[in-house]
């Protein structure tokens, strides 16, 4: 049992010090000269990264956690779900010789008898150093008896650093 332990510790560790947050000698490795493909932050607490395409014109994975308060759900209950697209994920996102992009992405799935369908609309822009941008969107649910829940949130702004 205790191996087990020290083997998660480790593991955790490692990872944490790929995000530089546990060992400042990762922050002392010389970057490259250019600009990366992986962009990582934090949005309440849940982690935002994105990855380009090594062309940079187009996003091969993104992720965006967004919230609902209950005040904007019919049912007065809150709601969350997490944005995961680019061309990994079905989705791809074309980026602009600015470094702008759009895309609506719908994602439609049941659980537990109950059909979702989350409209997300996120927009954003990409420099050598950050990718910023906002998610907007609607949600509905329609429960196993036949109640239909309707949510709406956004804009909420993201950001993540190279």
């Amino acid at each position: 049992m205790y191996g087990k332990r020290v083997v998660g510790v480790s593991a955790l560790g490692l990872v944490l010090a790929g995000f530089g947050t546990v060992s400042s000698a990762v922050a002392q490795v010389p970057q490259e000269q250019g600009a990366g493909l992986t962009y990582g932050g934090l949005k309440a607490l849940d982690p935002v990264w994105l990855r380009l395409d090594p062309s940079r014109s187009v996003i091969a994975a993104l992720e965006v956690p967004w919230a609902v308060a209950r005040e904007r759900c019919s049912n007065r209950k809150g709601y969350f779900s997490t944005l995961v697209a680019g061309y990994e994920n079905g989705t791809p996102i074309e980026i602009d010789s600015r470094g702008k992009f759009s895309r609506k992405v719908v994602d439609r799935y049941r659980m537990r008898g109950t059909r979702y369908e989350e409209t997300q609309l996120v927009t954003g822009t990409i420099t050598d150093r950050r990718a910023a941008g906002r998610i907007r969107g609607r949600v509905k649910y329609v429960r196993p008896n036949g109640r239909v829940v309707r949510c709406t949130f956004g804009p909420q702004t993201w950001n993540a650093l190279n």
